[in-house]
C-alpha cells in the first residue's frame, strides 16, 4: 500500500511485488517448457508446443506490464473506491457504501462491500453485498482495516 498526494488524499493498494514477480517468472518458465514438448510428439506436439509457448509468454508479458503500469489496483480517493483488475472494473462512491465486512468462502476470508439500500436499488442489485475479488496478496484483515478507516475519514 502506498499514499500519494500531499495530504494523503489518494491511497493505492496494489499487488505485492515479490508475489507478482514470482508469478511472472512461473509463467515464463512454463512457456519455456512448452518449447521442448514439440520435439517429442511430432506435428500435433509442435502445434500444442507453439500454442502453449505463445499463450504462456503472452500471459507472462501481460503480468509483467501489470506490475510496471499498475493495471490491477484499488484506489481510494475523494471520489470513492475504484477497483481495477484484468477482467473487471468497479467504482463505488463513498455515499453508496454502508461498510465493509469479511465472509468465509472456500475456507478463505473474502472482503465484502456492503451497499446502502438506495445504492443497491440504483444499481439494480438483489443483494447489498458486493465481493471485492482480490486483496492483492495481502492479508484480508490488513486491507479491510484500511478500507474501514478510509470510510470513517470520508464520512466526517
Amino acid at each position: 500500500m502506498r499514499d500519494r498526494g500531499s495530504k494523503g488524499d489518494v491511497l493505492v493498494i496494489k499487488p505485492i511485488g515479490w508475489r507478482q514477480t514470482g508469478f511472472t517468472i512461473f509463467l515464463f518458465l512454463c512457456g519455456f517448457f512448452f518449447v521442448f514438448i514439440g520435439s517429442f510428439k511430432g506435428i500435433l506436439g509442435t502445434g500444442v508446443s507453439w500454442a502453449g509457448t505463445v499463450i504462456l509468454t503472452f500471459a507472462g508479458l501481460l503480468n509483467l506490464f501489470d506490475q510496471f503500469f499498475e493495471w490491477s489496483r484499488l484506489k481510494i480517493d475523494g471520489g470513492g473506491y475504484h477497483l481495477r483488475g484484468w477482467w473487471r472494473r468497479q467504482s463505488f462512491e463513498h455515499r453508496e457504501i454502508e461498510g465493509f465486512e469479511t465472509e468465509e468462502y472456500a475456507r478463505r476470508k473474502l472482503i465484502v462491500l456492503v451497499l446502502k439500500p438506495k445504492a443497491q436499488e440504483q444499481r439494480g442489485l438483489n443483494d447489498p453485498y458486493v465481493a471485492f475479488p482480490c486483496a492483492f496478496g495481502r492479508p484480508p484483515e490488513e486491507v479491510i482495516k484500511t478500507l474501514k478507516s478510509s470510510l470513517k475519514i470520508k464520512k466526517l
